[in-house]
């Protein structure tokens, strides 16, 4: 490995750190109350080391942000690899639940950022980093949707109304979880997420296909199961 080569994995490696140490002082402190003076002290570097990797803390939680969707899409993107659209819409929906149910410190602060984020003090490359990975998620449930259109499962729906529809449910169906409002109510996460499956395949899915066929809304293993009227 040449010097140039080991620099780059050093600078990788320490902004790695920073971004560590920053969620740290994130989850800590909340992203409003956080400095870019406390991140250094936690990561034990000088500030003038810390501006070489981010010019602000909106930069820092940017890339946090950036980061933690490019992990999620790449978890529901393997549903590309699944045979039928039903299999592939269940395979989102639990993906995306599952996800943030297995890590709620990362769903917690990812929702603390957006909320807090200022656009204005991101560079161009920056915004355009964000705006590509969005179209990025985007793209994949459109996709899904299309399929979903041509098989005669969702009707003429406007896409949006139904990606807007189940990203609103999934999140409260999260936060019910994760913030414990009914826990005594729901001690069992798996069925009540089988319920919020049921209410929005019920819900989008199609009673009957255009050459009257009636579909099942659930799928049986590997089977997409259309019953014939």
């Amino acid at each position: 490995m040449g010097i140039k080569e080991r620099k780059e994995r050093d600078f990788q490696k320490r902004e790695e750190k920073i971004l560590e140490g920053a969620k740290k002082i994130f989850l800590k402190t909340g992203t409003l109350h956080a400095t870019m003076d406390m991140i250094a002290k936690e990561v034990e570097i000088g500030r003038t080391t810390l501006y070489l990797h981010f010019k602000n803390k909106d930069e820092m939680m940017a890339k946090i942000l950036s980061d933690w969707y490019k992990d999620l899409r790449a978890s529901l993107s393997e549903s590309d690899k699944l045979k039928f659209t039903l299999e592939q819409i269940r395979f989102i929906i639990r993906g995306y639940l599952n996800y943030c149910i297995a890590n709620p410190e990362e769903y917690f602060l990812h929702k603390a950022i957006e909320s807090s984020l200022q656009k204005e003090n991101l560079s161009k490359k920056i915004l355009k980093e964000l705006d590509d990975e969005r179209k990025e998620r985007i793209e994949l449930l459109e996709n899904v949707y299309h399929k979903a259109r041509i098989e005669g499962l969702v009707g003429n729906t406007p896409v949006y109304f139904l990606v807007g529809t189940a990203w609103g449910m999934l999140r409260g169906a999260i936060d019910v979880i994760i913030e414990n409002h009914f826990a005594k109510e729901i001690s069992d996460k798996e069925k009540f997420f089988q319920f919020v499956e049921k209410v929005f395949f019920d819900g989008i899915l199609l009673k009957e296909t255009s050459n009257g066929k009636k579909i099942q809304n659930k799928i049986n293993g590997k089977k997409q199961i259309i019953a014939k009227s």
